[in-house]
């Protein structure tokens, strides 16, 4: 019997299936992935956490206050589920947007500068 070396290549046509799975409880939205950081901007401009402003800033503990005081849905008790959450997004943000986000050390501690979408 051959053990397919030197045998001739079978090509085969590839059988796609999409599945799509949906969690209406929160136990179930506990399992979904992370935020993305992109996403975490759409939700910065939607909760407008620059409220005609050009810019916010403070520390990751300012940050998740204001946009937390900005959220009436409770949605983002299922992202900042960890005392760092928020900079480890801020900072995550800062290396993939730094038009949008900056991070400077102030003493030892982190200080975000979070720009409207529209800066330049």
């Amino acid at each position: 019997m051959p053990k397919g070396k030197g045998a001739d290549a079978v090509t085969l046509r590839p059988f796609w299936r999409l599945v799509i799975a949906g969690n209406d409880d929160d136990a179930g939205l506990q399992v979904c992935p992370a935020l993305s950081p992109m996403r975490l901007l759409e939700l910065i401009d939607s909760l407008a956490l620059l409220n005609g402003t050009d810019k916010w800033e403070g520390s990751a503990s300012d940050f998740e206050r204001a946009l937390r005081s900005k959220d009436s849905s409770g949605m983002l008790d299922r992202i900042f589920v960890t005392g760092q959450a928020a900079g480890r997004m801020l900072t995550e943000l800062a290396r993939v947007s730094p038009s949008r986000v900056e991070r400077t050390n102030w003493g030892g501690t982190s200080h975000y500068r979070v720009f409207a979408a529209t800066r330049r």
